[in-house]
């Protein structure tokens, strides 16, 4: 039954919106690891965890990690957000397994992405310090930082031959709609609310999740 498991992974994340909205944060204890771990089996059942999969069995263990530590930010902000930097960290190895392509267009996307990350982070700094929260300020720029850099190398399988297109185009979509949701995590925790912030912040991370997932697990299709 191959869509019993993505099937599942939708019902747990449409369980754990309804728990977002409905402000039910203790059972969050419960929906909102279950969709990582329903992502680790299907991952685990599609793939063996052989080769680069591997990275990214790790990369979903450090974000159910953070996704627990992160359900109550105001306690375990700074933990999760190290747990979510070591997720990024496994994703970026696991799209990078050799060196990417060095050509005008990876560079140009490349300088795109840092000057989102130098204006995103001016934002953030300046609302860190009239907040009187600059402990934040260096975890957040090492966070973006990461982040940026597993979208790059995330959108860089277009062009690598190594990556079949669908599952390139899957893992890009994954990795930017990854980026949207931590962009609204920022913008709701440390500049300023936003309407009904924290239920698209998870809708766009479960679906970042699902499609780096999906984009893996079609890595090992038969062709």
């Amino acid at each position: 039954m191959p869509y019993l498991l993505p099937a599942l992974v939708a019902c747990l994340a449409v369980i754990d919106w309804a728990a977002v909205a409905a402000h039910k944060t203790h059972f969050r204890y419960l929906t909102k690891p279950a969709v990582i771990l329903a992502l680790l089996l299907w991952l685990w059942q599609s793939s063996g965890l052989r080769g680069q999969s591997a990275w990214f069995a790790a990369g979903l263990c450090f974000s159910l990690v953070g996704d627990v530590l992160l359900i109550q930010p105001e306690k375990g902000f700074l933990p999760g957000m190290g747990a979510f930097l070591l997720a990024q960290l496994a994703y970026l190895i696991g799209f990078t397994p050799s060196l990417p392509p060095l050509n005008l267009a990876s560079l140009a996307l490349a300088a795109m992405l840092l000057v989102l990350v130098v204006q995103g982070y001016r934002r953030l700094a300046a609302s860190l310090q009239a907040s009187e929260r600059t402990q934040f300020k260096l975890p957040l720029l090492l966070y973006m930082l990461a982040l940026h850099a597993m979208v790059l190398s995330a959108l860089l399988t277009l062009v690598r031959p190594d990556w079949p297109t669908w599952s390139a185009l899957l893992v890009s979509g994954g990795a930017l709609s990854f980026l949207l949701s931590d962009t609204l995590f920022a913008r709701e925790h440390f500049v300023l609310p936003v309407r009904r912030g924290p239920l698209l912040i998870m809708i766009t991370y479960h679906l970042g999740q699902a499609l780096l997932t999906l984009g893996v697990i079609a890595l090992y299709w038969p062709a």
